[in-house]
């Protein structure tokens, strides 16, 4: 049986990387045939992911951090396409945790990142949008590449560009903003279709998971209306579309300043890797995620690439952490069985992360037992319990 294996990360446990070799090492025999490919929908990963899967090679840079701290990182590059993750620079995970403040971090380094790109001759650049520690609607970002922002007294706003800024712009320049840009075709790769304001806006859904209080959302709240006015009444541009919340915003000001195109991730992923013309080269296609529910049905890279094997009567197997409110709607999306290590129980993210690999190791021999003896079954669901150590359905 020729076997896909081809799951995204397990989010704060596994990259992509290390899921995709500890599935492909159990299901590694004579029965079986594999090929893997890590998937990244935008967020933590999503570069290293690519460069595994695409070959390409990491660019070395020295940058800001969210608090304006020097940092090295890098970017994936291919021929003359450029990968850059806004995690990599702007990211929570470079923070501890006393550190989260979305009202004054910034992402001049994912700024810097692709100045750097673009002045090393790539001509289409790919930006994951997702992980972030900002709430600045990437006026950071513009800043590194240019663009001046004025307050009302007609004095430039200098200095650390954050979330807090937002409120005192009253002018944007972009006469200077790199030439560069006008070349280059960016495109967004990103799960999140959030608006930019509201109550499903950038500041009132992620803002609290990095840092914010009440009181804080609602003045970043503020600043990104006020944000969203200054792009409408200077440029002309609709600031409210799907995605323009993404990154703590930074999905508008990438609209608005670098034309980017901006589309489902995954959908973006499963084109740069080819997937629909390998996908009908095979049996079986293993898709997974950290913990599954019905939300994964949104954008997310397993229903994604579920859907495209469906097209070619393709079996879908997904493995997952955890699972969720309503996983078994996930069945009517293409996905044929869910294969989980702790079901729906709530369990210590520290626990999971010392076990992790443990995990996943036995919830991919869980599947590879039920698909050898049973492999016509379809929409059921199977849960490997450490502690008992045996199968349950």
């Amino acid at each position: 049986m020729k076997v896909l294996i081809a799951p995204d990360s397990f989010k704060s446990t596994l990259t992509s990387i290390q899921a995709v070799e500890i599935i492909a090492d159990v299901f590694k025999s004579e029965d079986f045939k594999t090929h893997s490919v890590p998937i990244g929908d935008g967020g933590e990963g999503t570069v290293d992911a690519l460069i595994y899967s695409l070959g390409g090679k990491k660019k070395y840079i020295e940058v800001l951090d969210p608090l304006g701290r020097k940092i090295k990182t890098y970017y994936g590059i291919k021929n003359k396409s450029a990968f850059i993750e806004i995690s990599k620079a702007a990211g929570l995970m470079l923070l501890d945790e006393s550190e989260y403040n979305p009202s004054q971090t910034t992402t001049i380094g994912f700024g810097q990142m692709i100045n750097d790109a673009l002045h090393n001759g790539a001509d289409k650049i790919y930006l994951g949008l997702g992980g972030t520690a900002t709430n600045d609607a990437g006026i950071g970002m513009l800043s590194a590449l240019g663009v001046k922002f004025f307050d009302k007294t007609g004095d430039e706003i200098q200095g650390f560009l954050c979330g807090s800024m937002l409120e005192k712009i009253d002018k944007i320049d972009d006469s200077c903003i790199t030439g560069l840009i006008k070349k280059i075709e960016f495109i967004v790769i990103s799960d999140v279709r959030n608006a930019l304001t509201g109550k499903n806006g950038a500041a009132k859904i992620f803002a609290k998971q990095k840092g914010a209080d009440l009181l804080m959302v609602e003045e970043l709240e503020k600043g990104m209306l006020h944000y969203a006015s200054i792009i409408k009444n200077t440029f002309g541009i609709e600031p409210e579309f799907q995605g323009a919340g993404a990154a703590g915003g930074v999905g508008v000001s990438i609209k608005a300043f670098l034309n980017a195109t901006i589309n489902p991730g995954i959908e973006c992923v499963i084109d740069l890797l080819g997937l629909e013309k390998i996908i009908p080269e095979y049996d079986l296609i293993i898709v997974g995620e950290g913990s599954m529910d019905y939300q994964t049905a949104f954008g997310k890279a397993p229903v994604g690439i579920a859907r495209i094997a469906k097209k070619y009567n393709k079996k879908v197997i997904a493995i997952a952490g955890k699972l969720g409110k309503d996983a078994d709607s996930l069945y009517k999306e293409g996905i044929d069985l869910i294969f989980s290590y702790y079901g729906d129980v709530e369990v210590n993210l520290e626990y999971i992360k010392k076990h992790s690999e443990k995990m996943l190791k036995e919830t991919a021999n869980l599947a590879k037992y039920i698909i050898i003896t049973n492999p016509n079954l379809k929409n059921k669901k199977f849960t490997c319990y450490e502690t008992e150590n045996l199968y349950h359905t």
